[in-house]
């Protein structure tokens, strides 16, 4: 992307806007949209399990949610919000999957959970399976790259069961799952942070 105003020579003469301390460490990508009467906003996620919404200008809170963290069955850490989520103008929402495996769509103008959400994508293994990697929307599905935490097994010594699930989002609800090595509890974790190609 060519910009006009960030060239070779203004790029000497940058500073810093504002910042803004968030409750925790920042690994998944923020998300920037204009929302019809509400304006700008950049979507965070954290690691103590935050979802915020800020306004680019200035750095103020539009609106904060925590969903939780969790501690796998493996002790590796307290883990919140890794996976990128995917902002759906079309619906209005955020698509966010929480440590305890509940897959949300938040309200751009607000933080609530849509109607007939969250949906449990690892709910029923969420101390031992992980989403890792960012979602991505097409047309009206919604792909979530499921893996471990580190790989540990849960407390019936099981590993987890890393698979593509896709989520209708017009009906919040599964509607395919990708087992990428056949066989159940044998990891084969999709993880990668950028997510699934489509």
């Amino acid at each position: 992307v060519r910009s006009d105003s960030l060239t070779a020579a203004s790029a000497g003469r940058l500073k810093l806007g504002w910042s803004k301390r968030l409750d925790g460490a920042v690994v998944a990508s923020p998300l920037y949209a204009e929302v019809s009467g509400l304006g700008k906003i950049v979507v965070f996620e954290t690691e103590a399990g935050t979802v915020y919404a800020l306004r680019p200008s200035n750095g103020a809170v539009v609106w904060k949610r925590t969903l939780g963290t969790m501690k796998p069955a493996a002790g590796c850490g307290t883990w919140g919000l890794s996976s990128t989520g995917v902002i759906d103008l079309q619906r209005g929402v955020v698509y966010a999957i929480s440590a305890d495996g509940l897959l949300h769509a938040l309200l751009l103008r607000t933080g609530a959970d849509k109607a007939g959400w969250p949906i449990g994508i690892t709910a029923a293994r969420s101390d031992v399976e992980y989403v890792w990697g960012g979602l991505r929307l097409l047309k009206n599905t919604l792909y979530v790259p499921v893996a471990s935490y580190c790989d540990g097994p849960d407390s019936a010594g099981v590993p987890a069961e890393g698979r593509l699930v896709g989520v209708d989002v017009t009906h919040a609800a599964v509607a395919v799952t990708f087992d990428p090595v056949q066989g159940y509890g044998n990891l084969g974790g999709i993880w990668g942070w950028g997510g699934v190609s489509v």
